[in-house]
């Protein structure tokens, strides 16, 4: 995923000024050592994406900077929201299916939901994202949750809520939830108010990059269901630099070839869990949605 403008010769020695300016496995490893080249080969590796952020923590397609550069700049001023008003009075909590009477919450409070396949790390972002890692429940063993699970969040004016879905593609469940999205996952997709559901968050591993049935399966149901999404790449820290360009590469050459950017926001956020990068522009991002005013 690199343009063919830039010599070979010219693009092994910038490689090489970047991966010895870049800090491994750090915060800062995406887009910004302190040489300014390293950004811009960071750009050409990736070649339909820009950074969005000055951290590199957020990335845009070049479609977007081309066509409209003006909502490109507006994305990068937006004030942030900040962990205050994210959380409110009090941390997020997880809500008990009993609370809801065993169904989902009739009371209008809009929802941002995460998907994903097993083991991509959606529980612990979750956890990183509400500043609670023990609140939702992890384990070694993939494929653990299987039912739509709330966390509510009394922050942002008003109540809303983190739902986790059930992952997908462990080897043992069904052949189709091992394709893509469950029952369960589908159902809550097509039947829940787009009014409440704002958007999806659609996790994918940084180390594996978009190229698994499942991920492509899920990327295709959102579309046709015409849900609101946008792609996280997960694990950022466990990648190489230009590994890592690859797969966001990877993503939106998937989403210009496939058209799928009618649902599919042209964004895309790199992430890890373990050293908080890329957290507090995700927890930005998705208090954008619960706040919106439909």
């Amino acid at each position: 995923a690199r343009s063919a403008a830039l010599p070979d010769a010219m693009l092994s020695a910038c490689l090489s000024v970047y991966l010895r300016s870049a800090v491994p496995k750090a915060a800062t490893m995406a887009a910004t050592p302190p040489l300014g080249l390293p950004t811009k080969l960071f750009g050409l590796l990736c070649e339909r994406a820009v950074p969005a952020t000055s951290n590199g923590a957020v990335w845009v397609s070049t479609k977007v900077k081309e066509a409209a550069p003006e909502f490109l700049e507006a994305f990068r001023s937006r004030p942030a929201v900040g962990e205050d008003a994210f959380f409110g009075a009090s941390l997020p909590a997880y809500v008990p299916p009993r609370e809801f009477g065993y169904e989902l919450p009739k009371g209008g409070a809009p929802e941002v939901a995460f998907a994903g396949r097993s083991n991509v790390g959606k529980s612990s972002l979750l956890g990183a994202l509400v500043k609670n890692k023990s609140l939702c429940r992890r384990s070694k063993r993939p494929g653990c949750t299987a039912t739509v699970n709330y966390y509510r969040l009394r922050g942002l004016q008003h109540e809303s809520f983190l739902v986790d879905l059930p992952g997908f593609g462990y080897a043992q469940r069904s052949k189709r939830e091992q394709a893509g999205f469950s029952e369960v996952t589908v159902d809550y997709l097509a039947q829940r108010d787009r009014i409440i559901l704002r958007h999806i968050v659609l996790l994918i591993d940084a180390r594996r990059g978009l190229r698994s049935e499942g991920d492509l399966a899920a990327l295709g149901a959102l579309q046709d269901l015409a849900v609101s999404h946008h792609v996280v790449l997960t694990k950022a820290d466990l990648v190489k630099p230009p590994d890592l360009a690859v797969a966001i590469g990877d993503v939106f050459t998937n989403l210009h070839t496939n058209r799928r950017l009618a649902t599919c926001l042209p964004f895309l956020h790199v992430a890890s869990s373990k050293n908080n990068f890329g957290v507090n522009e995700l927890r930005d991002f998705v208090a954008s949605f619960l706040t919106r005013s439909n």
